[in-house]
């Protein structure tokens, strides 16, 4: 249990500085990498510029020179525009971008290659890098998330390349988001709005007409329905990457209101989504908030839990009522600290499918504090089990921990312990309780 006057403190993968303990008012330092030059602005544009605006310093790297993304020019004269291309939208976004002299199509996950990404990291001595993950259809992209986890390990390695300085901590290593299933999907850690800066975004790609307007660019020959007049092809094409943003606000909008809050977080038109690379440090949620620009602090609003738009019922801290001598909601974490065995929380929660629901918890605890007994209660229905370890009190997990079944209408669910408990500080509490999720078993 942390007490409320102390921020999370950060887990490491390796024992570099930590970048929590430093003033988010010092300029971060984000390096992003793409396959092809328009990669990095498709996936990041938004948040990019939204850190430039605040002081940050950004670089996008195309790890290929985009020879061969038309269907009317190729070789250096492609090369050459595109190039322009992604200077023009560096402009608009308030940062630099560096293109490789790599031919489109034929990116390899060398050892030269992995010395040049981990030579491009540690010279903008980057706090956060993006990249693809290393499941897609283009090798370009797969063999750019190979090569960045390839890095990963090695950029704070004094020995390695031992000309160019180490990063002075291990970074963050975030994946940018896509719609590919196997060998597992995407599964985002953090959701960012962008839509202040959807516009700067959306200039960024019109800068861009090798791939956003040309009649005989790889989108223009692709996509559906394309217009043929100039600019209505590229406001069409435009047009697919903005729903792209608000599809992903959608898809992730329960993500979106747990970091921004019910109000700000159902408003949000716009997303861009970021996944936590195992590779590099391991950031908690309360750090990624900071660093990605997001209000750390969530209010505690109890209000009704209606189901979501897949049926699940999303019981969060923010949503509960604390009742007790003790509890306590902690903002920057999301989460309800047990300090007593008389705590509770309690949700009013519609229920507009009857039946069985799998239960998922969402906590943490220090493993000293683990095995205490819980009961999830609703109205007869009664889910008992034991707090499991999670490594720490700033490591959050979620897992099933059962079915409960649940009747038609509005009903009271409570979680709280089934023992009497001391707390003397950090010792002795139950948990930190962020969400219980349940899903409607499929029948």
């Amino acid at each position: 249990m942390k007490t409320l006057f102390i921020l999370g403190v950060i887990l490491f993968a390796y024992p570099f500085n930590d970048l929590s303990a430093q003033n988010i008012t010092t300029p971060l330092r984000i390096i992003a990498f793409g396959a092809h030059p328009d990669d990095a602005e498709l996936k990041a544009g938004g948040v990019a510029a939204k850190w430039a605006e605040q002081g940050h310093k950004v670089k996008f790297v195309a790890m290929t020179n985009g020879d061969v993304g038309h269907f009317k020019e190729a070789g250096g004269p492609l090369a050459i525009r595109r190039f322009a291309e992604v200077q023009e939208c560096a402009k608009l976004l308030g940062i630099e971008t560096e293109v490789l002299d790599i031919h489109d199509g034929e990116l390899m996950p060398t050892l030269e290659n992995r010395k040049t990404v981990a030579r491009l990291i540690r010279e903008w001595q980057a706090d956060i890098v993006l990249f693809h993950r290393p499941y897609d259809y283009h090798p370009d992209h797969r063999y750019t998330g190979v090569l960045v986890q390839d890095a990963s390990v090695v950029v704070a390695a004094p020995f390695f390349m031992p000309l160019t300085p180490p990063t002075e901590h291990n970074p963050i290593f975030m994946y940018y988001s896509d719609n590919f299933e196997r060998p597992y999907p995407s599964v985002p850690s953090i959701a960012v709005g962008i839509d202040e800066v959807a516009e700067e975004k959306w200039n960024c790609l019109r800068a861009m007409p090798s791939q956003m307007s040309d009649a005989d660019s790889w989108q223009g020959r692709y996509l559906p329905n394309v217009p043929n007049n100039d600019q209505q092809r590229q406001e069409y094409i435009v047009g697919v990457h903005k729903k792209s943003n608000s599809d992903r606000a959608d898809k992730y909008r329960e993500r979106l209101v747990e970091l921004y809050g019910q109000d700000r977080g159902n408003e949000i038109k716009y997303a861009e989504v970021f996944e936590l690379c195992q590779y590099g440090r391991q950031a908690s949620m309360e750090e990624l908030k900071k660093l990605f620009l997001i209000d750390i602090s969530t209010i505690n609003e109890p209000s009704k839990v209606s189901p979501s738009q897949d049926g699940s019922l999303q019981l969060s801290a923010q949503f509960g009522k604390g009742v007790g001598p003790k509890i306590a909601y902690m903002p920057e974490e999301s989460s309800f600290g047990w300090f007593t065995a008389a705590d509770l929380v309690e949700w009013e929660v519609q229920v507009e499918q009857p039946g069985k629901y799998e239960v998922y918890l969402e906590w943490s605890v220090a493993d000293a504090e683990s095995g205490k007994p819980y009961m999830l209660k609703a109205g007869n229905q009664e889910l008992h089990g034991k707090v499991e370890k999670t490594g720490s009190w700033q490591t959050f997990k979620t897992k099933k921990i059962g079915t409960i079944k649940l009747d038609a209408g509005i009903q009271k669910l409570i979680f709280k312990p089934t023992l009497k408990f001391e707390t003397v500080g950090d010792k002795g509490a139950l948990l930190d309780f962020r969400k219980l999720t349940l899903v409607p078993v499929k029948k």
